[in-house]
């Protein structure tokens, strides 16, 4: 977008457009409830540059000008000064103030950023694991990456197609447009995080863009309608814009009916700013709105309009000329100011995005622009071209070293080494002991049956103790798991995973195979069940809600019921959860060490703790049942009236509700002493 070869005028009402972008994005992330829909920032920023980019390919490709090695030279020049630099200065902080998990997704996005692929890094790590979005520094860069995996398909379309047949251009970009935008409303509940970052369902905002070049382009001779930001192409005035030859919808169109559909398209945008929040599905049906909005701004703004002039007001396009580096900056500044500190005040949260603005606008000066117009111009492109890559390639090592060789960070001493206690299990485990049923020395097999609850009793369950007199070497234990669900038989929840459903006929397939099996189920007790009516019961907090509390009691005395003679049953109540000590302790002992500003509490008062209901409807259930036990974590984590997070300053917990293996491995004991007890189903 550099070479002054172009011959597109520059419109400054994009970058005001830009501006609009970029700014409710970054008070998004700041926090504020009045940008609830700030996200839809991308979405602007989606298709103001695939109509910036497409209109650029044309002019050139019309010339016969274009090269496809120049343009990605351009994408390099424009993208990665400025990326490099705020990845370079991000590190050393990550490394400071960032826990080992959270190092360890930094890492991998390291390697995202340097590939361009940084959208399926963060798609990957939206599992049951990943660091809360608010504390990773580099989130952000998924939009780049939809926005270079784009470019590299999309120059090589339009080449293609303007050697076949060039008048069919804006017809295959609407038909593919199309067909993104009905992905991305079935991907919206099938497949929402997929939707949200992957390339298929954010393609037709870009392609918005681009039909919005053509449009404008539709007389040959309108080459200059297109917009460009470099200052090279300021060389046409409002005034020869305006009398150029103008597209049949402009052409036709009153002006009063344009400026309607000008004014209609910012309004569209602000109400999705304003009225949009987290749990709108998008993208969807519910993007056409922003992205609508800015098409009809693009399309219909005229120099001599009122709303153009506004738009192109000296604030608005200073912050538009530097939006690009604005949007870089902002989010790891707010990310590590989250990291460190418990008391998020508003008014150092504004500072904070004047802050990205001030260094949005050096970095510009001193970084982009002499990039971009100047520094290195003389060299030759592939010069550029293997410095680029060599930089990528460095900083995707950097990734790659630190991920598989995490350094000892300084707060990791302070809470303990904290880890997960399923830490390195599969979602199915299966131990084989001895098989010889003529063997008497054969103990019962165990069968461990949940969600990552179930998976952090395995080293407890299997080493150390017995079920059953149960010597790890001769009685079977077998593991079947899903993140994030509860396989009973009644689950009722469009967002399921196929493993999680299949899981309760595999637990019935295996205890007809293991009759004499102990079955241990534990789950952390929050699901969309379906009750005895088949009727289904909302998603909420379970151990708050009556309804979901007896749809619960309901499918587990299908379970403990279709049980076959021999087995034995023991069900885990729920672990209290550190987030009923409020935001201070949502996320768990080990990242509330982070703070700087306040010290983490050891322990909460008991009548907080909203486990308790459904912990007394579990040993309800297995009190009328002789092969049926119950297991209370409470009793382990609690005394009469607190509840602890820490143990002579080691943490009990990994997060708000998995346990360290100093707790867990406490519990498995308590599940064994039950196992032991029970007397096996009778005829």
């Amino acid at each position: 977008m550099n070479a002054p070869t172009h011959n597109i005028a520059y419109r400054p009402e994009i970058d005001g457009l830009r501006a609009i972008a970029v700014l409710p994005v970054m008070l998004f992330h700041a926090g504020f409830a009045s940008f609830s829909g700030g996200f839809v920032g991308v979405d602007i920023f989606f298709v103001l540059s695939g109509y910036l980019i497409t209109s650029i390919i044309m002019s050139e490709a019309e010339r016969g000008e274009f090269s496809l090695l120049r343009f990605y030279e351009r994408r390099a020049r424009r993208i990665l000064p400025a990326l490099l630099l705020v990845v370079i200065v991000t590190v050393p902080f990550a490394y400071l103030w960032m826990t080992q998990d959270q190092w360890q997704d930094f890492a991998e996005s390291l390697v995202g950023v340097a590939t361009f692929s940084s959208n399926i890094v963060f798609w990957l790590q939206s599992g049951y694991f990943a660091t809360a979005s608010e504390l990773k520094p580099l989130l952000h860069t998924w939009s780049l990456a939809v926005e270079e995996q784009f470019y590299i398909i999309f120059p090589l379309l339009i080449m293609l197609v303007l050697r076949i047949n060039r008048r069919a251009l804006l017809t295959i970009f609407m038909i593919t447009g199309v067909a993104s935008l009905v992905w991305s409303i079935y991907a919206a509940s099938a497949y929402p995080s997929a939707n949200f970052f992957l390339l298929p369902s954010r393609a037709w905002e870009l392609l918005a863009g681009a039909c919005c070049a053509l449009w404008l382009r539709a007389p040959l001779a309108a080459d200059n309608i297109a917009a460009s930001t470099e200052p090279e192409t300021k060389s046409n005035t409002a005034q020869e814009i305006a009398a150029q030859k103008q597209p049949w919808h402009i052409s036709q169109t009153p002006d009063l009916v344009q400026q309607l559909a000008a004014l209609g398209g910012l309004v569209a945008i602000i109400i999705a700013i304003t009225i949009f929040d987290t749990h709108t599905p998008f993208p969807s049906a519910y993007a056409l709105l922003p992205v609508g909005g800015t098409m009809a701004l693009i399309l219909f703004l005229q120099p001599d309009f009122w709303l153009t002039r506004l738009l192109a007001i000296r604030p608005l396009v200073a912050i538009g000329l530097v939006s690009y580096g604005a949007y870089l900056w902002h989010q790891p500044i707010l990310a590590f100011y989250r990291m460190t500190t418990f008391v998020h005040q508003p008014v150092i949260l504004a500072l904070l995005l004047l802050l990205s603005l001030l260094l949005a606008a050096v970095s510009y000066w001193l970084v982009e622009r002499p990039v971009r117009y100047s520094f290195l111009k003389s060299r030759p492109l592939w010069f550029f071209l293997g410095l680029s890559a060599a930089s990528l390639a460095a900083i995707a090592a950097i990734g790659l070293v630190t991920r598989f060789s995490p350094p000892e960070l300084p707060h990791e001493a302070a809470t303990g080494g904290a880890t997960y206690s399923g830490e390195g299990y599969n979602w199915r485990e299966t131990y084989p002991g001895t098989v010889d049923k003529a063997d008497t020395n054969r103990q019962p097999p165990v069968i461990l049956y949940g969600d990552s609850v179930a998976r952090q009793y395995i080293t407890g369950l299997r080493s150390g103790q017995t079920i059953g007199n149960n010597n790890p070497q001769t009685g079977s234990f077998d593991y079947i798991g899903a993140p994030s669900c509860v396989s009973l038989p009644r689950a009722f929840s469009s967002n399921v995973s196929p493993q999680c459903r299949e899981n309760i006929n595999i637990l019935y397939e295996m205890v007809l195979a293991k009759p004499d099996a102990i079955t241990v189920i534990a789950q952390d007790w929050h699901v969309r069940l379906e009750n005895e009516k088949g009727k289904p019961v909302s998603q909420g907090s379970v151990p708050q809600d009556p309804a979901a509390i007896e749809a619960m009691i309901f499918n587990l005395e299908l379970v403990a019921s279709r049980l076959p003679t021999g087995a034995r049953l023991v069900m885990v109540g729920q672990v209290p959860s550190t987030q009923d000590g409020g935001d201070m302790l949502k996320d768990g002992p080990s990242r509330c060490a982070q703070y700087t500003d306040i010290r983490c509490p050891v322990s909460i008062p008991r009548t907080l703790v909203s486990a308790e209901k459904i912990n007394r409807r579990l040993a309800g259930l297995a009190a009328r049942f002789d092969h049926v036990g119950f297991v209370d974590p409470m009793d382990s984590l609690c005394d009469a009236k607190q509840c602890h997070f820490w143990q002579k300053g080691k943490p009990l917990y990994y997060d708000n509700s998995h346990l360290t293996a100093l707790s867990a491995d406490v519990i498995a004991q308590q599940i064994t002493a039950v196992a032991n007890s029970l007397s096996p189903k009778s005829e």
